[in-house]
């Protein structure tokens, strides 16, 4: 589950990971918190399109 997360899910960590680390240069606390809830929401999502997909539909293709 955790490699389908970071393989699914991977682009929008690396964004967030970005926006977090703009927002620590930049001491911006909202930029901070964007990343966070952008990082939650990245993991969340594929998580839930994992528990609510078939099993076949699996890989990070973007299948429905």
């Amino acid at each position: 589950m955790a490699a389908l997360v970071v393989c699914c899910a991977g682009p929008g960590l690396l964004a967030a990971g970005v926006l977090g680390t703009v927002g620590a240069a930049l001491d911006n606390p909202r930029m901070i918190a964007a990343a966070l809830l952008l990082a939650a929401g990245a993991v969340g999502r594929q998580v839930r399109h994992h528990r609510v997909g078939t099993r076949k539909n699996h890989a990070c293709r973007g299948d429905r």
